[in-house]
C-alpha cells in the first residue's frame, strides 16, 4: 500500500507565535556586549598598528646603519685621525693667541699721549701671576708743569690706571726734570688677538 503523503498549504502554527519568535532573534544586542565588540575591534586595530610601526622602525635603522657604515667608508680613518689632532692644535693655538700680549700698542699709546717736552730713558714692564701689567718709566720733563700736563693726558686715557711720578728731581745743569713714572696698563689693551683684528 502506498502512503499518500498529504500536502496542505495551510501553516500548522499560528502566524503570530511565528512572528514573535522573529523578533525574539532579531532582538539588539545589549550595550555591553556592543561597548566590548568596539573595544576589541579597537584592541586588534592598535595591536595591527603597533606591529606594523615596530616593522617600519627595525626596516630604518637596518637602513640608517647601513648608511652609517657607508659614511664610515667614505672617510679614512687615518684621515679624521689627522683632522681630530688639527682640531685640537687649532684650539690650542685660539687659546694662546687670546691670551697672548703684545707691547706694540703700549708704545703707539705713549706716542700719541707723550707731550713733546717728555722723553723717555728708560722703561721695564712686569706681569704678575693674576695677569696684572705695571710698567715703570724713567723719563726727562722740560719743567714740572709738562709733569703735571703729562699726568692728566695720562688720565684722560681708559687703559693706564693707577699711574704714579716719584722721585721727581732736577737737574741743574740742563733744569729739567728727572722723574720715576709707574702704571698699570689694562691687558685688553695689550691682546693679541684684539691687536690683530685691526
Amino acid at each position: 500500500m502506498a502512503e499518500e503523503i498529504t500536502t496542505a498549504f495551510i501553516p500548522k502554527k499560528p502566524l503570530t507565535e511565528e512572528r514573535a519568535e522573529l523578533t525574539e532573534k532579531k532582538r539588539p544586542m545589549g550595550l555591553l556586549n556592543f561597548l566590548a565588540t568596539i573595544i576589541f575591534v579597537a584592541s586588534l586595530v592598535a595591536a595591527g598598528g603597533v606591529y606594523f610601526f615596530k616593522a617600519t622602525l627595525a626596516k630604518r635603522v637596518v637602513q640608517m646603519s647601513q648608511q652609517l657604515e657607508l659614511a664610515r667608508g667614505a672617510f679614512e680613518p687615518s684621515l679624521i685621525a689627522e683632522m681630530q689632532i688639527l682640531d685640537k692644535r687649532l684650539i690650542t693655538a685660539r687659546q694662546l693667541l687670546s691670551s697672548h700680549i703684545t707691547l706694540s700698542p703700549l708704545f703707539e699709546s705713549l706716542q700719541e699721549l707723550t707731550l713733546p717736552t717728555v722723553r723717555y730713558i728708560k722703561f721695564e714692564y712686569t706681569v704678575s701671576d693674576e695677569g696684572d701689567i705695571l710698567v715703570e718709566i724713567s723719563g726727562i720733563a722740560k719743567g714740572y708743569t709738562d709733569i703735571s700736563l703729562q699726568s692728566d693726558l695720562f688720565d684722560q686715557n681708559k687703559y693706564i690706571k693707577n699711574q704714579i711720578f716719584s722721585n721727581l728731581t732736577l737737574d741743574i745743569e740742563t733744569s729739567n726734570v728727572i722723574f720715576d713714572l709707574t702704571f698699570n696698563i689694562d691687558r685688553e689693551l695689550l691682546l693679541y688677538g684684539r691687536n690683530i683684528s685691526t
